[in-house]
C-alpha cells in the first residue's frame, strides 16, 4: 500500500469458525474499498466450505 491507499480485509474461516487468513482489497479515495465488502464476504462464506 502507499499514501492514499485505504484497504478491508475480512476474515477465512474454516468450518469449525477458527480464523485461517483473511481476504483483502485496497482501493483509494477515488474507489473505495467499502463498496467491496458483501463481495469479500460472499467469497469468503464460499470458500468455508473448502477449508480444512
Amino acid at each position: 500500500m502507499k499514501i492514499g491507499d485505504c484497504g478491508l480485509a475480512v476474515p477465512l474461516r474454516r468450518y469449525d469458525g477458527r480464523t485461517v487468513g483473511a481476504l483483502h482489497i485496497t482501493g483509494t479515495v477515488d474507489d473505495p474499498p467499502q463498496r467491496h465488502l458483501p463481495l469479500l464476504k460472499t467469497a469468503a462464506t464460499e470458500l468455508q466450505q473448502q477449508l480444512i
